[in-house]
Parts: C-alpha cells; sequence; structure tokens
C-alpha cells in the first residue's frame, strides 16, 4: 500500500527531521481538498468582480447595449452589413 502513496511518488513537503508529510486526500490529509475547495471559490469570486468591473467600466465609456432600430433591423446587417439568414 505504502508503494501507491502519492508522497512516494512526488514528496512535496516534508517535515525537520526529513519525512514525508501528507499532501492529499489519498495520503490522509483531508483538510487539503478543503483548502483547494476554498482557493477555487476565491477565484471565481474574483473572476466575476473582475468581469463586473470590466464591465461596468466599457458601460461606462462607449455602451454594451446597441439601439433599438440596430435591434430590429437585426444586427448582423447593421453591425457587419450582411446577413446572416436569408429566409425568404
Amino acid at each position: 500500500m505504502q508503494d501507491r502513496l502519492t508522497r512516494n511518488i512526488n514528496p512535496i513537503l516534508k517535515d525537520a527531521a526529513g519525512n514525508v508529510l501528507p499532501v492529499g486526500l489519498i495520503d490522509g490529509h483531508p483538510a487539503q481538498v478543503l483548502n483547494q475547495m476554498i482557493a477555487v471559490g476565491i477565484t471565481i469570486l474574483l473572476a466575476v468582480a473582475g468581469t463586473i468591473v470590466l464591465l461596468k467600466a466599457i458601460d461606462l465609456v462607449i455602451g454594451v447595449r446597441v439601439s433599438e432600430e440596430d435591434e430590429l433591423q437585426g444586427l448582423d446587417l447593421s453591425q457587419h452589413g450582411e446577413e446572416g439568414y436569408n429566409l425568404g
């Protein structure tokens, strides 16, 4: 069983005596999984906050919506000058 533990394959952390410390769930250190889940949550929150800040800044400078006329005409034609779907 010892041969299959991740600490024997990739000894990441060691204590002062040189003994390999458990680093994950397989090695019996489930707190590391919780730490990683917290880090993922913080990353998601930072990404959402950054996106909102950038979106609001762009909205203040140039806007993120097109005019109602452009919407009624169709964005393919008003924004790109071409018909995306010729259904007629």
